[in-house]
């Protein structure tokens, strides 16, 4: 898919939400905060790209990337079109002679990720997952902001 394709993709995509939300509904808008949390990553452009292109995706990643993770993109299986930057690391030197590095990003171009449904291979590391009730750690977390004299705008105290 070329950048125009994608650029088209991008415009129908806002036009359809802007439509939508002009008309009261908000299902479209929720559908692509959805896909935006799962993807924090990504811009909300990309964001889109991905969402028109795999509703259902949840880990996406490039090719490399998952081969990294001990994975492999499934025979057959299509790319999902996101349009990623060209960038460029440029050496600069200044009056004193001190050389620094600096970044450019001189265009963009579309690049293609794989959800992990699209793959095969190793289980990816869970997050540790937190249990028990941590409402006993209230009261502890009060005194502690009491006591260093943290003020917070959407804290309030439970006494």
């Amino acid at each position: 898919m070329n950048n125009n394709k994608a650029k088209q993709l991008i415009e129908d995509a806002l036009t359809s939400l802007t439509e939508s939300l002009e008309n009261g509904q908000s299902d479209e808008l929720k559908r692509y905060l959805q896909t935006m949390s799962k993807f924090h990553q990504y811009s909300l452009r990309n964001v889109m790209l991905i969402a028109l292109q795999k509703p259902d995706a949840t880990h996406v990643a490039g090719f490399h990337t998952w081969k990294k993770l001990g994975r492999y993109v499934k025979k057959g299986e299509s790319g999902i079109v996101i349009i990623a930057p060209l960038v460029y690391k440029k050496e600069t030197v200044e009056e004193d002679d001190n050389r620094s590095n600096v970044t450019e990003i001189n265009g963009f171009k579309g690049v293609y990720v794989f959800d992990i449904s699209q793959t095969d291979g190793d289980n990816l590391p869970e997050f540790a997952s937190v249990q028990g009730d941590p409402s006993r750690y209230l009261e502890k977390l009060d005194n502690f902001i009491s006591a260093n004299g943290i003020t917070c705008l959407l804290y309030t105290s439970p006494s």
